[in-house]
């Protein structure tokens, strides 16, 4: 039940609701990573850090917000893909869609992702492949090659063939400092974690 799952979020959630309640001087923000996985069903149990992606240029960061939340401030044309649980809540959280968008972003904050069955997998059933990949376009090559990485190993088929020719040919992504780990050739990625890898 959504009421049960939002409880280990509950105290963030009200201070994240109070700020949108200043209206249109409200700071932009959405509940990223793995805090958005668990609220949405993908990740059994709530992280122990929560995460909000925050419009860098806001001018003053609440201290409601940073008392719960690690804040990731970031471009305001990055804030987006987010929708509330319900009709309730005010507060943006990432869908599954977004969810492969914060990974490939923000993948030091997105916890084990050597496991097969991360939490990314389990939101891969439920991202819509057309909008993910007009998204990670948008977002620039290195989005493209690390979120289509990101699909191929967690079992996201159809986003991986629509990311594959829009992978291009002089692009080249890491998930951590470029030129160390394996490289993939076909997503042009340098993968120093293994994601996906352990069983």
């Amino acid at each position: 039940p959504v009421g049960r799952r939002l409880a280990p979020v509950v105290p963030g959630l009200r201070r994240a609701r109070r700020v949108l309640a200043r209206g249109p001087r409200a700071p932009r923000f959405q509940l990223a990573l793995g805090s958005a996985a668990f609220l949405r069903g993908y990740a059994e149990t709530a992280p122990d850090l929560s995460y909000l992606v925050f419009d860098k240029r806001a001018s003053s960061l609440p201290p409601r917000l940073r008392e719960r939340f690690r804040i990731i401030r970031t471009e305001p044309t990055r804030l987006f893909g987010a929708e509330p649980l319900n009709a309730e809540s005010r507060v943006p959280v990432a869908t599954a869609s977004r969810l492969f968008i914060d990974v490939g972003l923000f993948w030091q904050h997105a916890g084990d992702l050597r496991s097969h069955d991360h939490w990314l997998a389990a939101a891969a059933r439920d991202a819509d492949a057309k909008t993910t990949a007009q998204w990670a376009t948008r977002l620039g090559p290195s989005v493209v090659c690390r979120v289509g990485y990101l699909a191929d190993r967690f079992g996201a088929r159809e986003l991986a063939t629509l990311l594959t020719p829009r992978v291009a040919r002089r692009a080249l992504a890491s998930f951590g400092p470029r030129g160390q780990g394996a490289y993939d050739g076909r997503w042009h990625v340098y993968d120093p974690i293994g994601i996906g890898r352990s069983k």
